[in-house]
């Protein structure tokens, strides 16, 4: 699983598998520096406008935002909305997994749990809604 994958999990999915996890690698002796506390930010959303492909500003979101260092491997985390222990869990978790700690299958295993329920949880969420789509025929002229 790459990074980038476990990011979108890790943001996407509940906070408590990671509290979890992360408790358990506090629980084992590591070392941590928390190079960047968890704190509220505000980030700009960008989208693709259709017609033209022109890239434009949204919006804003709150997120927040947290790095630690972990037996060499940095850690980033980044959510929507204002959850600290998030940020901070999902940080923990990823600096684990980049510096190969030995409870890193463990925490790959637990994402792919949480993807897993992801998938599920999406899945029933467009089948409710292909229930409302309108089919349109077209007539010959």
């Amino acid at each position: 699983m790459d990074r980038e994958k476990r990011f979108e999990i890790m943001a996407a999915g509940p906070s408590e598998p990671l509290v979890v996890m992360a408790d358990r690698l506090l629980d084992s002796g590591i070392e941590l520096e928390i190079t960047r506390q968890p704190h509220p930010a505000i980030m700009m959303i960008r989208a693709r406008e259709t017609a033209k492909g022109e890239i434009f500003n949204f919006g804003e979101a709150l997120v927040t935002e947290a790095e630690v260092q972990l037996q060499g491997g940095t850690g980033y985390m980044l959510v929507l909305g204002s959850d600290r222990m998030h940020a901070l869990a999902g940080a923990i978790c990823d600096a684990a997994l980049e510096a190969s700690h030995p409870l890193s299958p463990d925490i790959l295993e637990t994402l792919t749990l949480m993807s897993q329920l992801q998938q599920e949880k999406d899945a029933a969420e467009w089948a409710t809604i292909a229930a409302t789509k309108v089919n349109f025929d077209e007539m010959e002229a």
